[in-house]
């Protein structure tokens, strides 16, 4: 792509950018509204640096169907990515990126709705950008979207049809925050993920954070992030300030001790599973009493929401 930068007046011309490669996302005619409304989204997000960049939009002139232009991320998505290969204070940085970014999204008085690693991208300077804003909303909308992933979705939307708050999404960051602390997909070895949403919902099943050297106020974070009550989670603007801190004084917090003691000690890690938003009939799940497999390159882990 290389499109118009500004009118040269002296040559009387248009000057282009330099040539850079895109990604284009094209949906099927159902979905164009659904490609329009994520377009919206951006839009409000276009001078944001924690966000995927949207270009604009074109049309396959054969199918007719809409494709999004958007900045090209080589370094693919976080949840692809051996977070053991991440010394202490990446960690913390990447943290700090993410609540960046989801800042400025509840700032816009907009919520994710689908906060997961698979939405976080690694850009050329490494940094972590947050993208897939199909699903997001207003603060405190009623959502009818039927597909997320269970493992990073809030207890409160589990088997209720709750409206969809800025605390959902901390909920979601607090799995995150887990999946970069220990390296492991929340519940990576559940693979029963309708019986995992009933643990969650009615007995606050939570992953267990084990076997990391560490300050008490780092695993409270967590912890608050993940609270059942979705009032007693932390706003994203606490969340971010606090990390900040972490980044700020590693000694401090026992990041660099955390950082020796990964050296010394191997935490124990299960096969890697990507995470995937999709549709599942939790009806079909009940009535057949099926379980879904937990397979090692890919997992599912979604129900429709109409169910839940």
């Amino acid at each position: 792509m290389n499109g118009v930068n500004h009118w040269n007046i002296t040559n009387q011309e248009w000057e282009r950018n330099a040539f850079c490669p895109v990604a284009l996302k094209s949906l099927n005619h159902p979905e164009n509204e659904n490609l329009l409304y994520e377009i919206k989204q951006y839009t409000k997000l276009k001078d944001n640096t924690f966000f995927v960049r949207c270009f604009g939009i074109s049309q396959n002139p054969e199918t007719k169907a809409y494709i999004m232009v958007m900045e090209y991320i080589p370094y693919g998505s976080l949840d692809k990515y051996d977070i053991t290969n991440m010394i202490w204070k990446d960690r913390i940085k990447a943290l700090l990126d993410i609540s960046n970014g989801l800042e400025q999204l509840h700032e816009c008085n907009l919520t994710h709705q689908d906060f997961h690693p698979g939405n976080l991208l690694f850009s050329i300077q490494k940094n972590l950008l947050i993208t897939d804003l199909g699903l997001c909303g207003a603060v405190n909308e009623k959502s009818n979207v039927k597909y997320r992933v269970v493992p990073y979705m809030a207890s409160e939307l589990l088997f209720d049809k709750q409206p969809y708050t800025a605390k959902a999404d901390i909920y979601s960051f607090g799995m995150i925050m887990y999946f970069i602390t220990t390296g492991n997909q929340p519940f990576a070895n559940y693979d029963d993920y309708y019986s995992l949403a009933k643990e969650v919902k009615y007995n606050n099943f939570r992953p267990k954070i084990k076997d990391l050297e560490i300050s008490e106020s780092y695993i409270k974070l967590i912890k608050k992030c993940w609270a059942s009550n979705p009032d007693d989670r932390p706003t994203i603007n606490d969340i971010k300030e606090e990390i900040r801190l972490y980044y700020q004084h590693p000694k401090l917090y026992g990041i660099e001790k955390a950082e020796q003691y990964l050296k010394a000690n191997e935490i124990q890690k299960y096969p890697q599973v990507f995470y995937r938003s999709k549709i599942f009939n939790s009806k079909e799940t009940i009535e057949n009493n099926y379980s879904l497999e937990l397979k090692q390159v890919q997992s599912w882990s979604n129900y429709d929401l109409d169910k839940l």
